[in-house]
Order: C-alpha cells, then sequence, then structure tokens
C-alpha cells in the first residue's frame, strides 16, 4: 500500500490557531447577545477542531502518515493518547481539567454531532478549561515544529 504524507505541520497548526481564535470570537459575541446555547455548540465544535488539528499536526511532525491520521477519525482522546505516546507528555503539561474536558467534548465530537450535544451554561466551566488548555496545547505545539511567529503565540 502507499502511504501519502500528511499536509504540512506548519500549515496544520497555523489552520489549528484560526480555528481556535474564530471558536472564542464566537463564544464571546453570542455571550455578550446573551445566546449561550447556539454559540456554545459552534464554539466547542471550532476548539474541538482546533485541538484535533493540533494533535494532528503533532503526529504528523512524528512522522505519522495520512493514513495513521485518517484512521484517528475525529477522535480527540485516541489522538492525544497516540500523541502523549509519542512524546507529547514529556513537552505539555495538560491539566487534568482540560484532559477531562476534552474526554466531555469527546462523546459527541468523535462522531461529529456536536449539534446534538446538551450545553448548557453549567458547561461553561467545561469551555472555559478547553479554552486555556487547548491555547496551551497550540503553543506547545507550535513550538515543537517550529514555529514562533503565529498569532497569539
Amino acid at each position: 500500500m502507499v502511504t501519502t504524507k500528511a499536509l504540512s505541520p506548519v500549515k496544520m497548526i497555523s489552520d489549528a490557531f484560526d480555528l481556535f481564535e474564530v471558536g472564542v470570537a464566537a463564544s464571546v459575541r453570542r455571550l455578550e447577545e446573551k445566546e449561550l446555547i447556539p454559540s456554545s455548540t459552534t464554539s466547542f465544535f471550532l476548539i474541538g477542531s482546533a485541538i484535533e488539528l493540533a494533535l494532528m499536526c503533532y503526529l504528523s511532525h512524528k512522522g505519522f502518515c495520512n493514513e495513521d491520521l485518517v484512521n484517528i477519525n475525529h477522535d480527540l482522546e485516541l489522538a492525544l493518547e497516540k500523541a502523549n505516546t509519542h512524546g507529547l507528555q514529556k513537552i505539555a503539561s495538560l491539566s487534568d481539567d482540560f484532559i477531562g474536558s476534552v474526554k466531555e467534548l469527546n462523546a459527541e465530537f468523535k462522531y461529529q454531532n456536536i449539534q446534538k450535544a446538551n450545553i448548557n451554561p453549567t458547561q461553561l466551566t467545561v469551555f472555559h478549561s478547553l479554552q486555556g488548555g487547548a491555547l496551551q496545547l497550540l503553543g506547545v505545539i507550535a513550538a515543537e515544529v517550529g514555529v514562533a511567529e503565529l498569532p497569539g503565540i
């Protein structure tokens, strides 16, 4: 079987930052307008996508080919587990709150059913944990792949 190389890690982390920034911007705008539920589902999905792309970037940097990445199939827990196995845990100190929030998000995200998630005001803690942890994760991975001049770093 022929394997194809994944996208450039630099492009992947750049796109991850873009998704993250849009997800945060959408949440702030909607929170100010008091439309928490619809925006939250969009923001959760975008931040989940940013986390996924950052983890894919890291794995690509560690030598995973495109087929390996496709086999992860939107499963954030699996991607995080594989990244940790390949050294992420040595360079990133991710909080238990962040990891728990990723697991909670992943229950729907890995099936791409985020619009069905029951997001309510009590989940703001989960969102804020995802937001803070994702920014840290993106920054660590950007530094690992040699990118230090992206917005937000």
